[in-house]
């Protein structure tokens, strides 16, 4: 952290020391520390579209969604492309419930997106999420698949596969999903409640 800041001093306008004490902060959960720190790099480098794109996704997590809403549109009014601005608007369809405007979003953005792009597996997953909220279990199971073919190390989208062939019915790739993240630290409540329930999915077999 303290290179970060460093860094900081001496390059002020460069949004890559802002972003690295954001993810700082945000892994250590003190999100209003990481907000503040995006705030700061968007005033000594208000160009950086990605700063733009954190602060609003940080906005959403903490639920000031009217904020978060308000700068998605200050995008838009400069002229960015659609494509980032509609996936943060899924983001805020998702924390409203709106399944069915979240898929429609997340289907513009994905086709969209270019192949290389990073932004392909969280696409997936809120497409996944949203398709197990409105019951589409077998979409649910597809979305989540790409989701970790994507980013195969992120934790979220490989919890959601498990859940999703659980939901399926498909008790061992579940299992296989979950197994090799046993290793991994800081293990979510998560991964613990799916862990028990493919035990108990297989008592039930027996």
């Amino acid at each position: 952290m303290r290179l970060l800041k460093d860094g900081m001093k001496r390059f002020s306008d460069q949004a890559v020391f802002y972003q690295g004490l954001a993810w700082i902060k945000v892994q250590n959960k003190d999100h209003a520390e990481a907000i503040q720190h995006v705030k700061d790099g968007l005033r000594h480098a208000p160009a950086s579209n990605e700063l733009a794109v954190l602060l609003i996704d940080l906005l959403i997590d903490q639920q000031q969604n009217q904020e978060a809403r308000a700068r998605i549109d200050d995008l838009l009014k400069a002229g960015w492309n659609p494509t980032l601005p509609n996936y943060l608007k899924a983001r805020l369809a998702v924390a409203d419930k709106e399944w069915n405007q979240a898929i429609k979003l997340l289907e513009s953005v994905r086709k969209d997106l270019g192949e290389s792009s990073e932004w392909h597996g969280r696409v997936y997953a809120l497409l996944g999420l949203s398709y197990r909220q409105l019951g589409d279990h077998e979409k649910e199971l597809q979305a989540f698949r790409k989701a970790v073919h994507h980013e195969p190390a992120w934790m979220t989208a490989n919890l959601g596969l498990a859940t999703a062939f659980l939901t399926n019915g498909r008790i061992e790739e579940a299992s296989q999903v979950l197994e090799p993240l046993r290793t991994a630290k800081d293990l979510p409540a998560e991964y613990w409640i799916l862990q028990r329930r493919v035990q108990f999915h297989r008592e039930l077999r027996r």
